[in-house]
């Protein structure tokens, strides 16, 4: 189960989107890290409501392997190496 619901993370996002509150005063007020409310508005901004909720996703060893392998060999992050496709 994630920590936070996804309608907890709407209102929080719904709340900063109506200008109401800055991150830092949404986050001091629900007792949340101010970069945890931005990245939820920026999930929003780029995925709408889909952004916010869990995902669970079960990925093989082998494959688990080939993007860390990947990772080694482009010297690439964990987040460049999400992004690239893979046929």
């Amino acid at each position: 189960m994630s920590k936070y619901s996804e309608q907890f993370k709407l209102a929080i996002v719904q709340r900063y989107l109506t200008g109401t509150g800055g991150y830092k005063q949404i986050a001091h007020e629900h007792n949340l890290p101010h970069s945890t409310v931005r990245f939820w508005v920026k999930l929003h901004e780029a995925h709408g409501e889909d952004g916010l909720a869990k995902k669970f996703s079960h990925y093989s060893a082998n494959f688990k392997l080939s993007v860390l392998q990947q990772m080694w060999d482009g010297d690439l992050s964990c987040r460049q190496v999400s992004e690239t496709p893979r046929g």
